[in-house]
């Protein structure tokens, strides 16, 4: 059972806005799971140490969507009676495509 809302209460705010209430968080990202790995083998050659590493981030291959800020209609109203937006959405957001690798020697003296 969901919690109940306060009922929405207008405000003395120009004509045509008044406030309404959201459940808290409504507005956040959808969880996320990020898993990397970090593998490392360290080789001693006379009195130099040369660690070799692999690195994988994203190792799972996700494809998650991100946003920051959404405006739909950049504060441009549309007229009365239209389905579609007339703007285009305006999205600030970062998308995570595919998996990386990262491979490399460290000599250490």
């Amino acid at each position: 059972m969901s919690p109940r809302l306060p009922p929405s209460r207008p405000s003395r705010a120009p004509a045509g806005r008044r406030f309404e209430s959201e459940r808290r968080n409504s507005e956040r990202n959808d969880a996320t799971l990020e898993i990397n790995l970090n593998l490392r083998k360290t080789f001693v050659v006379g009195h130099t140490s040369a660690p070799a590493f692999l690195e994988v981030f994203n190792l799972m291959n996700t494809n998650d969507l991100r946003i920051f800020t959404f405006e739909p209609n950049k504060g441009k109203p549309e007229p009365a009676g239209v389905l579609l937006p007339v703007n285009p959405l305006q999205i600030d957001g970062e998308r995570r495509f595919g998996r990386r690798f990262q491979v490399g020697v460290q000599f250490q003296f």
